[in-house]
C-alpha cells in the first residue's frame, strides 16, 4: 500500500510538471528513447531500464526544474541589484567590448571553474551536503540518474556559476549557452554507456570520468567534480581516472526515503545520530573525529 502511494505521488508530480512544462515532457520522452537505445547497444553493465526509483526520478526530471527555477528567480531578484551596485562599470564594459566568440569561450571556462568549486563545496560543507546527498544515493547509473536532485541543491549549483559570471559582466545569453550544453552532457556522463574517446577522455567529461564521481569506493571519494573539463580536476588535484577500470558499485552510505515528496523533505529532517553519513560530507568523513556541528 505504501509503495502504491509513493508511486501515485510521483505520477501526480510528473503530470503537474508535464502540464506546466509540456516542452520538458516531450524532451523527456525524446531523450529517453535516444539514451535507452544507446545504453542497450553500448552498456557499461547489464541492468533493467525500469529500475528502482524510475518513476520518482521521472518526477524529479520535470518538477524539480520548476521548483529550482522559482527559487533561482527569487535569489536573483535579491542578489542582482547588489552585484550591479558593487561591480565597477569598467569591468562590465571591458567584458562586453570583446568579440562574441571570445566572450563565449571565457564564459565557458570561468563557468567550469566556478561550477567545480560550487560542486566541491556541496561535498565539503555539511549543510550543503544534506541537499546534495540525494543525488549521490543513486545506485544504478543511467541517463535518468542526474535528475535525482534536490531543487535547493540545483539552485545552489546554478548560483555558484551565475553570480561570478554576472559580476564579471557576462550576459544572460553567454551564461545560458553554458547551461544548455551542460544539461545534455549531464545526461550523457551519467548514462550507462561505454564511450571511449581515447586521449580526449582526459579533456572532455565522459561517462567513464563521471561514473567515478559516483563510485562507492574509498579511492574515488571527493574526486572528479568538474562538469565538462577533467582538466579542471587535474588542476586542483581531484582527478581520478584509473583507465580502463570502471567502478564496481555506486551510491553512498545512506538510502533515501521512497517517494518524491519524502525525498524533497529528507534534507530538512533533523539528523540526531552522530556519525550518520547523511549529515557528514564525504570530505569530512574519512575517519576524523566528528564535531557537534557536523552531526546536528
Amino acid at each position: 500500500m505504501v509503495l502504491v502511494l509513493h508511486r501515485a505521488v510521483a505520477i501526480v508530480a510528473f503530470l503537474v510538471g508535464a502540464w506546466l512544462r509540456p516542452d520538458a515532457a516531450v524532451g523527456l520522452i525524446v531523450l529517453g528513447v535516444i539514451f535507452v537505445v544507446w545504453e542497450h547497444h553500448r552498456p557499461v553493465r547489464a541492468q533493467p531500464i525500469f529500475r528502482t526509483g524510475f518513476a520518482t526520478d521521472c518526477a524529479h526530471f520535470l518538477a524539480d526544474e520548476l521548483l529550482a527555477a522559482a527559487m533561482l528567480a527569487i535569489a536573483l531578484v535579491v542578489l542582482v541589484p547588489t552585484i550591479d551596485w558593487s561591480v565597477p562599470d569598467a569591468v562590465v564594459a571591458t567584458t562586453r567590448a570583446q568579440p562574441t566568440l571570445l566572450v563565449f569561450v571565457e564564459a565557458s571556462l570561468l563557468a567550469e571553474v566556478a561550477g567545480y568549486w560550487g560542486h566541491r563545496l556541496t561535498h565539503e560543507i555539511p549543510f550543503l551536503w544534506r541537499f546534495h546527498e540525494l543525488h549521490h544515493t543513486i545506485e544504478t547509473m543511467d541517463w535518468l540518474a542526474p535528475n535525482r536532485r534536490h531543487p535547493v541543491d540545483m539552485t545552489i549549483a546554478r548560483l555558484s556559476v551565475i553570480i561570478p559570471l554576472l559580476a564579471l559582466g557576462f550576459t544572460v545569453p553567454a551564461i545560458g549557452a553554458h547551461f544548455a550544453l551542460k544539461r545534455f552532457q549531464g545526461l550523457l556522463v551519467h548514462a550507462n554507456v561505454r564511450l571511449d574517446v581515447g586521449v580526449l577522455t582526459w579533456v572532455i567529461a565522459t561517462p567513464e570520468f563521471h561514473h567515478w564521481h559516483h563510485a562507492h569506493e574509498p579511492e574515488a571519494r571527493n574526486k572528479n567534480y568538474a562538469g565538462q573539463l577533467p582538466l579542471v580536476d587535474r588542476l586542483f588535484g581531484t582527478l581520478h581516472l584509473p583507465r580502463p577500470n570502471w567502478p564496481k558499485s555506486y551510491g553512498c552510505d545512506t538510502t533515501p526515503p521512497p517517494g518524491y515528496l519524502a525525498q524533497l523533505a529528507w534534507p530538512f529532517r533533523r539528523h540526531a545520530t552522530a556519525g550518520n553519513a547523511s549529515t557528514v560530507s564525504p570530505a569530512l568523513s574519512n575517519g576524523a573525529p566528528l564535531h557537534r556541528w557536523q552531526t546536528e
